[in-house]
């Protein structure tokens, strides 16, 4: 990873250990793909960059990820091909251990009504929105069930 993003967290963490504190990462929460959902072509290569990313961030980050779970929400139906999409995730998710997919069609996300005068149809609606952090919580706390 090595992005300035990365290199704080890895500094926050060293810090947190010196002060005598075992840091520890309990859940990694993702919710991307809509715009690479736009073409065949593009899933694919989202499917390489996603599967790099996974792996660079366990590498980086191995020592504090002993018992996390690894959230993945899935993308609306706004999208082309939002099918191939969420079952790359989906599938994902069942291959790797302490992954959990999150099914945001099944759980009733929805992106056609905000704002009410000129729907943003791309992005989940406000209440969906609360809604996805409440399944990423839950699924993070009950994460010794998986």
């Amino acid at each position: 990873l090595q992005d300035e993003t990365s290199k704080r967290a890895t500094i926050e963490l060293e810090y947190l250990k010196k002060g005598g504190y075992s840091p520890e990462i309990i859940g990694f929460c993702w919710m991307q793909g809509e715009s690479d959902a736009g073409s065949l072509e593009r899933v694919n290569n989202y499917k390489v960059l996603f599967d790099n990313f996974i792996n660079d961030f366990k590498k980086e980050f191995s020592q504090y990820l002993e018992g996390c779970v690894f959230v993945d929400a899935g993308i609306s139906e706004v999208w082309n091909c939002y099918r191939e999409m969420n079952a790359f995730k989906k599938e994902y998710a069942n291959k790797q251990r302490g992954f959990i997919y999150v099914d945001t069609i099944e759980n009733g996300l929805t992106t056609q009504f905000e704002p009410t005068e000129a729907p943003d149809i791309y992005h989940y609606d406000c209440e969906s929105v609360i809604k996805l952090g409440k399944l990423f919580i839950k699924n993070i706390i009950n994460r010794d069930e998986i």
